[in-house]
């Protein structure tokens, strides 16, 4: 089977470009600019836009987006 290049290419150009962004993040936690905080994952608010939840776990988080529930009546 015939190397690929242009293929390794592209993943070595992403890897690059990620290996930048993670030196440059962890450059800015070591210099006390940038604070990491952990969230469990019942408090994953963003979970919200891509996953199903049960209506409780929903309503939950959707209080803490700050989205409140509009009722209209339909005549």
């Amino acid at each position: 089977m015939p190397f690929n290049y242009e293929k390794y290419l592209v993943q070595h150009q992403c890897r690059k470009y990620i290996e930048l962004h993670m030196h440059f993040i962890k450059k800015l936690i070591h210099d006390h600019v940038l604070e990491v905080q952990y969230f469990s994952t019942d408090d994953q608010v963003a979970d919200i836009f891509t996953k199903a939840f049960i209506e409780a776990d929903f309503t939950k988080i959707r209080f803490m987006v700050g989205v409140q529930e509009v009722v209209t009546k339909v005549r």
